[in-house]
């Protein structure tokens, strides 16, 4: 289960990073197209004041606005846009899906519901953001018509009258009317004399079917014949996601992965040469005749009917006239009708025929995508590196084993990277700054000592005998003796005498005597609770306000008092009180709190031991570890036996008394002192290298196959990366050569 769990959770994570690239593709596209038509546009009219005001609450609220984000208008010029409208849905952390639409590659917004009133061809009146635009009308129907009937729930559009239409003098400029919503050929006349820009929005067409044919050979060339490289990247990453089960897992043998990962790959190479048949078969390309045409740069599609785009490739755009009115001859073919010749000039076959073939990308940078991202989960999550040196110096005959007993051993050894090194010693300890204190008994990075911290010159050790009485569970002690038994009596008495006096008073209530306790060596107490809390400069605020509580029954403290209170302790320590229970209890959980702030300046205390001066630090890497008992109750102590067990601890540590550490493993890296001492070792313990040498760089080992995967992803990343660079540079170059070519025809052929 573990292992579908990891296999989804890869697939997953891959799934959703391609499509959010995807999605960012998208999205940059737009804005890219969208500041370039906002450079070429040419403004209709204005915004009115009435526009104005309808569009200002999506101005000022970015709720009103979602998906998008609030952006001010750039100016007030209405523009033209049409064409088909395109909506994206988009996925989000809530349970409603939201959407953004496009026109031509131009992201819109619709306030009020105008999108209701779109249809297969759009017309669109817009104002722009630098990131989207507001769109003013749709076809027919205006922003305020809109408005005045509008009701977020309703799902279909509503007849709209003619008083609201744009039917006037100064809307009829594109050639709308109340029956059709496309263009009409018959107001072309009728408007010959306005400006350039709006006769190529208002032209009319239409086209004739003339024959149909199969693709040339030199045309399906420009398909992508082959895969997307989907399955191929499926294979790798199952590959891998085996391996890294096994590796978990620590087993010295993983034949049966090998040979699943064997056939893994040979799956991939199948893909990666596989071209589907269907792929290649010629498709049905229709020959048409075009009496006009109108351009749209914004979409790259011509219009050659009123429900009719033609898609052809960008970089004709330049050698397409903005409105033709000559007959022209057109090839297209598929589903999105993509263009395949234009006149005799134009000509897809053409291209091929004497520039080759263009260079299809699109699985070399999914293969390289997909190489790169398996080749860091290896290389992070194994040892490739440094399996690739100890395997170069086994097979070379240089590699080393080291079995080390002491410190001063480990100091003097050549030890390289790539050795394998075998290490029982004691004054070995578990960093007590480990960053993941959640990882229960695991360990990640020792140090190694050979001398205790020094005790003449360090008060902390010389007073741990007084901490240590702290936290033990006899530092607060009660007693049971006969002054407190006749206290009892006494306090009973008085309570039973008071219960009397008030019964059947009005607003009686029934007294009950509060539970006490006599303490033990109170004034020893103080005297130790002062001299730590000065060792480790702590306040101590509640603990002394307690301790002040349990000798005045006032409660009052301040500086004074607690001073005054320590020279009384110190003349008389054996000082016993009989004191209320309550009192006692809040202590008690103050002084827990206080044994807590003391831990973790003890911390402090014993990291700066490990880390600095002599001695090595010990980094296990390659996600290895060692496990140490009580590990995690040591790094989260909660019960006050934790809180004791963590003070043993490291009162172990800091007089070189841990106990002894066996550690196995390979050299990862080696770091020495000024005087070639070692300072520090990083080390990976898996169990693979517990084993014999000649069973450790065998073909079915752990460490083979690591190496042989990690070698083969960087291979699948950086061979797709050198094909993704060399078929951009060659498909630029072939791009120039083309351009080139018709840059001297077209202008004669429709000049």
């Amino acid at each position: 289960m573990t292992a579908i769990y990891l296999i989804l959770e890869i697939g997953v994570l891959l799934l959703i990073i391609c499509i959010s690239i995807s999605y960012r593709h998208e999205r940059n596209e737009n804005k890219q197209k969208l500041k370039k038509f906002i450079e070429n546009r040419e403004s209709s009219r204005d915004l009115t004041n009435e526009e104005l005001k309808l569009l200002e609450p999506f101005m000022t609220n970015k709720k009103t606005v979602h998906p998008y984000k609030l952006h001010p208008l750039i100016d007030h010029k209405v523009s033209v846009v049409q064409g088909p409208c395109i909506r994206h849905s988009l996925l989000t952390k809530g349970r409603d899906t939201d959407y953004y639409y496009e026109i031509g590659n131009i992201e819109l917004f619709f306030p009020y519901n105008l999108d209701l009133y779109l249809s297969e061809y759009n017309i669109v009146e817009v104002v722009f953001t630098n990131q989207y635009a507001y769109v003013l009308s749709v076809n027919n129907c205006s922003i305020q018509f809109a408005f005045e009937n509008y009701d977020p729930d309703r799902t279909k559009p509503i007849e709209i009258p003619e008083s609201y239409m744009y039917l006037n003098e100064d809307t009829d400029k594109y050639g709308i009317t109340s029956e059709n919503s496309n263009l009409n050929s018959s107001d072309i006349n009728d408007n010959d004399n306005k400006n350039d820009k709006l006769n190529k929005v208002d032209v009319q067409v239409d086209y004739e079917p003339l024959y149909e044919r199969e693709e040339t050979p030199l045309e399906i060339k420009t398909r992508n014949r082959g895969n997307y490289g989907i399955l191929t990247s499926l294979c790798l990453t199952l590959a891998t996601i085996f391996f890294m089960r096994e590796w978990s897992a620590g087993s010295d043998q993983i034949l049966a992965t090998l040979v699943i990962d064997i056939a893994c790959f040979g799956v991939a190479v199948f893909f990666i040469w596989h071209k589907p048949k269907r792929n290649s078969r010629p498709q049905q390309v229709e020959t048409i005749k075009v009496n006009t045409f109108n351009k749209d740069p914004s979409s790259d599609k011509l219009i050659v009917g009123q429900k009719t785009n033609v898609s052809y490739p960008k970089y004709w755009s330049q050698f397409l006239p903005e409105v033709s009115k000559k007959t022209t001859e057109m090839d297209i073919y598929g589903y999105f009708k993509i263009l395949l010749r234009c006149g005799n000039t134009l000509s897809i076959n053409r291209e091929v025929e004497q520039f080759g073939a263009p260079k299809m990308v699109v699985r070399n940078k999914v293969l390289f995508f997909v190489g790169s991202i398996l080749a860091i989960v290896i290389y992070f999550f194994s040892d490739p590196i440094n399996n690739s040196f100890s395997a170069y110096r086994y097979y070379s005959n240089q590699l080393q084993t080291w079995q080390v007993n002491d410190l001063t051993t480990l100091n003097n050894s050549n030890i390289k990277q790539g050795d394998l090194i075998a290490i029982t010693i004691n004054g070995a300890s578990c960093d007590v700054k480990d960053e993941d204190k959640n990882n229960g008994n695991k360990c990640h990075r020792l140090a190694i000592k050979d001398k205790p911290l020094e005790n003449e010159s360090n008060q902390l050790m010389l007073s741990f005998d007084t901490i240590n009485k702290i936290f033990d569970d006899n530092f607060v002690e009660s007693i049971e003796d006969n002054e407190l038994l006749l206290f009892r009596m006494y306090q009973q008495e008085m309570v039973k005498e008071y219960n009397m006096k008030n019964t059947g008073s009005y607003n009686s209530s029934f007294y009950r005597a509060k539970p006490i306790l006599k303490l033990k060596n109170l004034g020893q107490m103080v005297i130790d609770i002062n001299k730590v809390c000065n060792i480790f400069e702590l306040e101590c605020q509640n603990v002394k306000f307690r301790l002040t509580q349990l000798y005045y029954k006032e409660g009052f403290h301040d500086q004074a008092n607690w001073d005054e209170l320590v020279t009384r302790a110190e003349k008389f320590p054996t000082f016993n009180k009989i004191v209320e229970k309550s009192i006692v209890d809040k202590f008690i959980f103050d002084l827990k709190k206080m044994k807590k702030e003391i831990l973790s300046k003890l911390t402090n205390t014993v990291s700066d031991y490990q880390f600095n001066g002599s001695g090595v630090d010990v980094t296990l890497i390659g996600n290895s570890y060692i496990e140490l008992p009580q590990l995690y109750n040591i790094n989260n102590p909660i019960s006050d036996d934790d809180l004791k067990l963590s003070l043993d601890h490291y009162y172990k540590i800091l007089t070189n008394e841990s106990e002894t550490i066996n550690l196995v493993g390979l050299v990862g890296g080696v770091s020495h002192r000024e005087d070639s001492s070692i300072s520090q070792l990083k080390l990976n313990v898996k169990n693979y290298y517990k084993v014999d040498l000649e069973k450790l760089f065998s073909l079915a080992s752990p460490v083979i196959i690591d190496i042989i995967m990690f070698v083969i992803m960087v291979l699948v990343a950086l061979i797709n990366g050198g094909l993704v660079l060399y078929k951009t540079i060659f498909n630029r170059r072939r791009l120039k050569q083309i351009i080139k070519y018709y840059s001297d025809r077209v202008v004669h052929y429709y000049g």
